[in-house]
């Protein structure tokens, strides 16, 4: 049986907590966590588009997810 995995999010603009864990039975099993930020002088759009493409490639790590 292959373990779940779970990718919880801490929203923010500035700054994005994630983490990552697997469930394997009943054991939880840590893989990765990270903080994803952003510069406050760019705009709302650009801000998003980072948010994003940082979270695009935390999930396309085959170690993490």
């Amino acid at each position: 049986m292959n373990a779940i995995r779970i990718l919880g999010l801490d929203p923010g603009l500035a700054r994005m907590g994630w983490g990552a864990i697997a469930l394997d039975g009943t054991r939880l099993i840590h893989i990765a966590h990270g903080v994803i930020t952003t510069r406050t002088a760019l705009g709302l759009g650009a801000r998003l588009m980072a948010l994003h493409a940082e979270l695009t490639a935390v999930i396309a790590r085959p170690t993490t997810l």
